[in-house]
């Protein structure tokens, strides 16, 4: 439940991010270096001021990747991945909605958008092909044209995001699972 910041010369912790009430998942830099955010369990999302390593603001709209299993009595989803847009004025978050097992990962891969400046979520973006579990890692083409995310449980796929559309645009089958994704230069 907490955000660490090391100094990378000397490898000494130079903050620790308390606030978080659940398992913080993901953490990036904005573009700006300015400002961290860190998402966690529950899908909440904390904007943190580099420095004075002060808490600036939660995000709103994040529980949309936190399901509760009845059956299994527990929370499932989270901030999988973060990634801003190159120019850092949109956040997304990576995860998993509409969950029906929480220990199988069963439920439908989503990527949700929120606008940096305000901090509210903007849309939900889930694949166009019937692709189950959770969106594990994503990266924002430097264009800022499409996201690119990996998705799945059991079998893996890329689905290509337009910011503005609610489907993706391409889902291509991998052979396993990902977990996370970059983009080559």
């Amino acid at each position: 439940n907490l955000v660490k910041v090391w100094n990378a010369a000397d490898g000494k912790v130079i903050a620790e991010l308390s606030g978080h009430q659940r398992h913080v998942y993901n953490v990036a830099f904005h573009p700006d270096g300015k400002h961290i955010i860190s998402g966690d369990l529950m899908g909440v999302l904390k904007q943190w001021e580099v420095g004075s390593w002060k808490h600036v603001r939660d995000f709103e709209g994040g529980a949309v990747l936190v399901g509760w299993d009845t059956k299994f009595q527990s929370d499932c989803g989270g901030i999988r991945g973060i990634d801003f847009s190159p120019d850092g004025k949109t956040l997304a978050g990576a995860g998993i909605t509409e969950v029906t097992n929480a220990f199988a990962g069963v439920g439908i891969p989503a990527v949700v958008l929120f606008n940096w400046k305000t901090g509210k979520r903007i849309r939900v973006l889930k694949p166009k092909t019937s692709i189950r579990g959770h969106c594990w890692g994503l990266k924002w083409h430097p264009t800022g044209n499409f996201i690119a995310a990996v998705c799945g449980s059991g079998s893996g796929y890329i689905s290509f995001f337009k910011p503005n559309e609610e489907k993706s645009f391409f889902d291509f089958k991998l052979p396993h699972v990902a977990y996370d994704i970059d983009i080559h230069p």
